[in-house]
């Protein structure tokens, strides 16, 4: 059963909405083409930021010069991959829907402990999270007008000619080192930043949340077992624990979903913060950069909120059949006892947040991203 409205993740969903990737509460039930459109057309008005960049990429290949090599594998990778997320996103955004639709429904299974203060926190979290990424966005814009003076020096004593004040090196085929062409595309450099990073890290976040209600969901089966195991009389027993099972069927139907949604996503995140956290490194070893730490964190904290929402995910499901063998079940009749062995091993299996063929977002692939960025810098390193 799905509920009327969303009352869950508020804040998230609105900022979401900002950017046009989920749609207005009075558009929820029917996302249409106009819907879509907006959001293709928000995200093609800042293709040309990734366009100056590949072409800066190519061109500098091409002529064997190998100008700020790293930084531009690492500002394509990481502009690529935030187009990912947020086209895998809005592809799925009508399951991403029904599942916050069904984490809504409070009538089938009843309110959860503590339902209305965590989501409460979860949406002060999500406020924290807007102040940091817009926070991020801002360090990165403000980041090479504060190198300004940095790149001329560069530019002299390397005797190259790299427009200094923008961010990452762009090349586009006009004269863009003259006001005010620069400063237009400074301006729109800015606008595409918050525009592409803004909605990727958002995307994120909400995957963390919604991992979180999911816990809730769990925390709040776990006791429904526990409670029907405690009844002393068998018809209600029977009764709690029927409801109970159905109860942690649909979690578990509502975790495949999200999977569904999100293990696209997840597989692109995996694969390509490794070699953007990578070429960060390189770049951070031979010189300071803010705009190269600016993005090193905000893609090492996308990574690292998802795994931890997935970690606990899992930690959470796995409760339930620990939970179920410390409690008296010998108390209970030999058949209900029979349907306890099932379900402890239902709950041997965990619920995770699937990341495709690279396993499943928990604290070991954090770890896991850290070694593939190490890798990536020693490559670079050995053929610098």
């Amino acid at each position: 059963m799905e509920a009327d409205d969303i009352v869950i993740m508020e804040n998230s969903l609105r900022y979401l909405s900002r950017n046009l990737i989920f749609p207005k509460k009075k558009d929820v039930n029917n996302p249409g083409v106009i819907f879509h459109l907006k959001f293709i057309a928000l995200n093609l008005s800042t293709v040309m930021f990734l366009t100056g960049n590949i072409l800066h990429l190519t061109i500098n290949i091409k002529r064997k010069t190998y100008i700020n090599l790293d930084l531009d594998i690492a500002l394509a990778i990481s502009l690529f991959g935030s187009y990912y997320f947020n086209f895998s996103y809005i592809r799925q955004v009508k399951n991403t829907i029904n599942i916050y639709k069904q984490l809504s429904d409070l009538r089938s299974y009843g309110i959860p402990k503590d339902f209305y203060a965590t989501n409460k926190k979860l949406n002060n979290y999500s406020k924290y999270h807007y102040i940091y990424i817009v926070s991020a966005v801002l360090g990165l814009s403000v980041a090479p007008l504060l190198e300004y003076k940095k790149c001329q020096k560069e530019n002299v004593v390397k005797n190259i000619n790299e427009i200094c004040g923008l961010i990452g090196s762009i090349w586009l085929p006009i004269d863009l080192d003259s006001i005010p062409y620069k400063q237009m595309y400074y301006i729109f450099q800015v606008y595409s930043s918050f525009v592409i990073y803004q909605t990727s890290s958002l995307i994120s976040f909400s995957i963390m949340e919604t991992a979180e209600h999911l816990i809730l969901r769990l925390n709040h089966v776990k006791h429904g077992f526990l409670d029907a195991l405690m009844e002393r009389e068998d018809r209600v027993r029977r009764e709690k624990f029927s409801r109970a099972v159905k109860y942690h069927v649909n979690i578990i139907r509502i975790s495949k979903l999200l999977n569904t949604s999100v293990s696209t996503i997840m597989f692109g995140h995996v694969l390509l913060t490794g070699a953007i956290l990578g070429c960060i490194e390189y770049r951070l070893l031979k010189s300071y950069s803010l705009g190269a730490i600016c993005l090193f964190v905000g893609w090492l904290i996308s990574m690292s909120m998802v795994c931890i929402g997935g970690q606990r995910l899992r930690d959470q499901s796995l409760s339930i059949g620990d939970a179920i063998c410390k409690s008296n079940w010998f108390d209970v009749n030999k058949e209900l006892q029979r349907d306890l062995v099932l379900v402890i091993l239902r709950c041997q299996k965990p619920i995770f947040i699937d990341a495709g063929p690279f396993g499943y977002m928990t604290y070991a692939m954090i770890l896991t991203v850290l070694k593939t960025s190490y890798s990536y810098l020693t490559l670079l390193s050995s053929t610098s």
